[in-house]
């Protein structure tokens, strides 16, 4: 991706694509940063692909598509939202909650299961009640977490054979606490590089 952009004029090109999902977004993040960037609504690329009388659905059809749709419908330049500034502003600052536990549990990253006797059990899962792309956001995060801060966490959960998702919600639930407390205290993060 990286040699393709640099062959690109900032002055001449734009980048259209389509949404989707963690993927889209981290692309989203990448793209942004070097060339102006569409990011439309999945169902405006449907409409206009029936529009044009397109019946075939192949990558290739898909990304002529998306390309004609960004040359004549002029889409446009996209915005970043910042769902974690809509979140503190909606949430006071985070005050409405008193420890990280609440925290994670609005933001839908918090484990749960439903048992009831014998006729319900229903295994552990997160409980998913807020914005899903506020948690698409905090599992780019938890991949930039890898390479950083919370490695030896994720490699420790791997070495006791925890699943995958599992050591994904444990490391995202400890991005979690330093936000609540740089937040509620009004303090500057300074993370200090390990060796």
């Amino acid at each position: 991706m990286r040699e393709l952009i640099g062959t690109l004029a900032v002055a001449e090109h734009h980048c259209v694509m389509e949404a989707t999902s963690n993927y889209g977004c981290c692309c989203t993040c990448y793209i942004r940063t070097v060339l102006p960037s569409v990011l439309p609504p999945k169902k405006q690329i449907k409409h206009f692909s029936r529009m044009m009388m397109s019946v075939t659905k192949t990558d290739e059809k898909d990304a002529y598509m998306i390309a004609m749709y960004g040359e004549k419908m002029n889409p446009p330049i996209y915005k970043m939202p910042s769902q974690a500034t809509i979140r503190i502003l909606t949430t006071e600052g985070f005050t409405y909650f008193d420890n990280a536990k609440q925290l994670s549990r609005f933001i839908g990253i918090c484990p749960t299961y439903q048992q009831s006797r014998t006729s319900v059990n229903i295994r552990e899962h997160i409980n998913r009640n807020d914005d899903e792309r506020l948690r698409s956001l905090l599992y780019i995060a938890f991949w930039t977490a890898l390479r950083y801060n919370s490695r030896e966490c994720y490699i420790r959960l791997k070495a006791n054979e925890k699943p995958f998702k599992v050591a994904l919600i444990a490391v995202t639930n400890k991005l979690v606490r330093p936000v609540l407390t740089i937040t509620t205290i009004n303090s500057i993060y300074r993370w200090i590089c390990p060796g």
